[in-house]
């Protein structure tokens, strides 16, 4: 059974809401029609192996900041990496087979385990010592904390809906709650002055569930912002300049939370009404469903997986042969993913 973070059950007629995803909606409900649970709940059919090292990290990041590592010492995250590494390369094996022995895969391995171990021995010192703020200035209060809150309308009235959200971590500074947050970044990229973090969707509507769940349960801790951590995949020389690590507070005021609040309501609403059409029509859906053309370049001209689909609705051609190509049918429901995720809390 599932339970909010107030301890009551999930009602059956739940809408839950992945806080991951109201940005894709926002941007093209086209495309979070196939891919969200909400909608036909596909996956692409190839797995993205730029995520694998960001995977990786989030682990390694996960036991270094672990409750029970009081004195942050390596040690967990040096174990949690051997882990990680032997897991991503069974998990590769499955994928392409005897294919994963051949020398460029093998080298390739080779190098991202180099860059994960340098990158975290670099981490330690720079966290403690010149990360502003530094780890001594906060308290990990959990980390990979999954939670589900009830998200009722602005005005006070109930709904079925509810905001599922999984942080990296939840520390105490000052006084305050705030959502630690993870993210590796690419090696042309900064990580002293990352725009957009004063807008970043994701980032508030995180920073909105912990501030419902801590006032629904009468706390007194007020909740500040996020702590966004970032660590960029390049390893170390004299010929990099650019910092490889960064971290930067992330301040919400309590006017932005209620006014995230509001926002999250309207687009909710607009997403039970997607929901129902391709509950009703399946992927015939998407004819009447607004989409999010780039023509400059961006998620319709490359990285979206979505894209030949989209375009073969437009034209009218065979979209279910499409749809068995390009994506699957993911292989759990929000129900189980919820139960599992909340389980292994």
């Amino acid at each position: 059974m599932i339970k909010d973070c107030f301890g009551k059950p999930l009602p059956k007629n739940a809408y839950v809401i992945r806080h991951t995803e109201v940005g894709d909606f926002l941007n093209c409900p086209r495309r979070w029609m196939f891919l969200s649970h909400n909608g036909l709940n596909l996956e692409p059919s190839s797995v993205n192996d730029k995520l694998r090292i960001g995977t990786i990290w989030h682990k390694v990041m996960e036991a270094y900041y672990n409750p029970e590592n009081e004195d942050y010492s390596k040690q967990p995250a040096e174990e949690a990496l051997a882990t990680a590494l032997q897991e991503d390369k069974a998990d590769l094996e499955a994928r392409i087979g005897d294919a994963i022995y051949y020398e460029e895969n093998i080298n390739r391995m080779a190098q991202e385990e180099e860059l994960l171990r340098i990158l975290l021995e670099g981490y330690v010192p720079w966290s403690i010592e010149e990360a502003d703020p530094p780890d001594k200035e906060f308290e990990v209060q959990s980390v990979e904390k999954r939670f589900v809150v009830p998200l009722s309308s602005p005005t006070g009235g109930k709904t079925h809906a509810y905001l599922a959200v999984k942080t990296d971590g939840i520390v105490e500074r000052n006084n305050y709650l705030w959502v630690l947050e993870h993210k590796t970044r690419g090696v042309s990229t900064k990580v002293s002055d990352p725009e957009g973090l004063a807008l970043d969707l994701q980032l508030g509507l995180q920073i909105l569930a912990l501030q419902l769940a801590v006032s629904g349960h009468g706390v007194d801790a007020k909740v500040r912002g996020a702590i966004y951590n970032l660590v960029r995949k390049q390893k170390p020389g004299p010929r990099v300049k650019s910092p490889i690590y960064g971290r930067h507070p992330v301040f919400r005021s309590e006017t932005e939370i209620e006014n995230l609040h509001v926002s999250l309501y309207n687009t909710y609403k607009q997403m039970r009404q997607t929901t129902s059409a391709v509950r009703k029509y399946g992927w015939e859906a998407a004819q009447n469903t607004r989409y999010n053309p780039q023509i400059w370049g961006g998620v319709c001209t490359w990285g979206c997986p979505v894209k030949n689909i989209c375009e073969a609705v437009n034209r009218g051609d065979d979209v279910d042969y499409l749809l068995t190509v390009d994506l699957k049918p993911r292989d759990r429901d929000i129900w189980q993913v919820l139960e599992e995720e909340m389980n292994e809390d």
